[in-house]
């Protein structure tokens, strides 16, 4: 991001002063003594930061580098990464940033910019979906009802992206390649998960998606969101069991991605 070791110690300087609260009444609370506050000048990323502002020295910061360039292309990128491909376009990246440092960082404005962009129609179905997106589009889809404690969960765990799980501050990995050696999780979670009964079922209406599956592909448009490719059509359509088709629509290529 352009910063050096002189911005990190004089944002630490900003930040002297600060602290979290670690008693029992109050834990986890955030409070500002300037008495321990270093009151001197500060000069932060291009930022000039004149001495005796206190607490507020700090909102000054974040508000400057809420409008960064550098802050611009890191969301940027971080936008592009989940919504378009794992390697995104530079000049995706390039346009999409100056949308966002226009709008003083709106991000409705900013993701509108991505979305509309040519690179992102270009781009489309190229990204996979990590396992939390692709168990959340299986029970959209299927209008599945959850507790939160079910197979969903299981799945999640096998597959290794359970909710608050993740063991590193980084998170789990956006890239899709990443997420390749899940496929069998995937495909067990909606095979089991449709065909068992009991605890591992998913708790899917099915009477709808049954009116659905007798007009000629209207239930692979339903999951798929488009038309059935003639190969898609063979394999789905010649599948006399309900459940079994649904699982061999949310199991193919289409379904992986976004």
């Amino acid at each position: 991001g352009g910063y050096t070791q002189r911005d990190i110690e004089e944002l630490a300087r900003v930040m002297t002063g600060y602290e979290v609260r670690a008693d029992t009444v109050s834990r986890g609370e955030v409070s500002f003594s300037s008495a321990r506050h270093d009151p001197g000048e500060k000069h932060v990323l291009g930022l000039t930061i004149a001495s005796g502002q206190g607490e507020g020295e700090l909102d000054r910061v974040l508000d400057h580098l809420a409008v960064h360039p550098s802050t611009a292309r890191f969301v940027t990128r971080s936008l592009a990464l989940h919504f378009v491909s794992d390697e995104p376009p530079e000049a995706l990246i390039t346009d999409v940033a100056a949308r966002f440092l226009e709008t003083a960082g709106d991000l409705r404005s900013t993701l509108r910019a991505l979305l509309e962009h040519p690179e992102f129609f270009r781009a489309k179905e190229h990204k996979v979906k990590r396992p939390f997106h692709f168990v959340a589009s299986v029970l959209r889809t299927l209008a599945a009802r959850i507790e939160g404690r079910g197979p969903e969960l299981d799945a999640l765990l096998a597959m290794g992206q359970r909710p608050f799980a993740w063991p590193t501050p980084d998170g789990a990995p956006r890239a899709g390649a990443a997420w390749l050696g899940t496929l069998l999780g995937r495909f067990r979670f909606v095979f089991e998960g449709l065909r068992q009964e009991g605890d591992g079922a998913l708790d899917v209406p099915l009477e709808p998606l049954t009116r659905s599956a007798r007009s000629e592909g209207a239930l692979v448009r339903h999951v798929l969101g488009r038309a059935p490719k003639d190969a898609e059509a063979h394999v789905l359509e010649r599948e006399p069991d309900l459940r079994v088709r649904l699982a061999l629509a949310l199991s193919g290529p289409t379904f992986q991605r976004y």
